[in-house]
């Protein structure tokens, strides 16, 4: 792994993320292959990126701004391609909503697209995030009241993530994780090894606080095989002992002989209770488990060295520099 950030920003609007968000996945190797300007601003490509600097987070926030970004050749792994599209204030104007599709390996056709019109959506699409999927919040909070927080694999897998918080550390954490599979922990059938941990709606749910009861991650269950299905709950699977229950993540304590706060890898599938799509999926590569409990924004060290961050039970790869709340 070779991770790249973009960390402590005060956040004006959502679309700022996600401008911040293209910028840094373009600078380790995801190519945009078309986007437009948004309603009126006169900008479109069949073939690349108008939403540039100059004014490139002014573009990200006109209203139907839209772009199709396409990860790297990861062996083991399709070409997927995420679309995102702002959309207009919504919900009395509480904060700014933005539709999120990921197609795994049938990829975005340019046909029919213009300035405000994304292409149409393939038969591998589905949505993330947006406002067709919830109950009228928006993916963003209010303007200018949180702090956003971006990582980037630059390396095979090609994981990232996207948090966000309100300004002073208090309060839930939202954001997006694209979570590919760990090599050699899911079958080479396995046409999509990844996990979608996006929040819907920002004020409803987020992916972290909900992670172990099921929530709001979404996969494909078996893509690629007969009786494929687009599975829209999360089901990462804690560690168990009989007699003492859930021991990870939270409740394995420190380290007896470092007195260091672990973390463990994440593991990933349906069990039996839930009758149908039941099987495994494999281990996440960017999420893992806390052990001890600990609490939002808390920092793990290697050696002194800052290597990863708490966001309720899980933790995310972290520069070395101290979070900014």
């Amino acid at each position: 792994m070779a991770w790249s950030f973009d960390v402590n920003n005060a956040a004006g609007t959502g679309s700022n993320v996600i401008y911040a968000l293209k910028e840094l996945l373009k600078s380790v190797g995801w190519t945009v292959t078309m986007s437009g300007g948004g309603l009126g601003s006169g900008l479109y490509s069949a073939v690349g990126d108008v939403i540039v600097d100059p004014g490139g987070q002014g573009k990200m926030d006109v209203n139907f701004a839209w772009f199709v970004i396409r990860q790297p050749v990861a062996p083991g792994h399709p070409q997927r391609e995420f679309l995102f599209q702002r959309r207009t204030f919504h919900d009395s104007g509480y904060g700014k909503a933005m539709d999120i599709w990921v197609s795994p390996e049938d990829g975005f056709s340019s046909a029919g697209t213009n300035e405000a019109t994304i292409p149409s959506i393939p038969p591998d699409g589905h949505q993330l995030a947006g406002i067709a999927l919830g109950v009228g919040f928006p993916l963003f909070p209010v303007d200018n009241s949180y702090k956003y927080h971006l990582g980037v694999d630059g390396a095979a897998p090609w994981g990232w993530y996207a948090i966000w918080s309100p300004n002073g550390g208090i309060g839930n954490v939202w954001g997006l994780v694209f979570d590919p599979l760990q090599a050699g922990s899911f079958p080479s059938s396995d046409a999509d090894p990844a996990v979608y941990v996006f929040s819907e709606e920002t004020g409803v749910n987020g992916p972290f606080f909900v992670i172990i009861s099921g929530g709001f991650a979404k996969w494909w269950f078996k893509k690629g095989l007969a009786a494929a299905m687009w599975v829209s709950s999360s089901h990462a699977l804690p560690y168990y002992s009989s007699g003492y229950g859930t021991t990870v993540p939270d409740n394995v304590g420190a380290n007896p002989n470092s007195s260091a706060r672990e973390h463990f890898p994440i593991p990933w599938g349906r069990g039996a209770n839930h009758v149908t799509q039941v099987g495994w999926k494999g281990f996440l590569s960017v999420l893992r488990w806390t052990g001890a409990d600990l609490v939002n924004f808390d920092t793990l060290s290697v050696a002194g060295v800052r290597e990863r961050i708490v966001v309720d039970l899980v933790t995310l790869p972290w520069p070395d520099i101290a979070p900014i709340l």
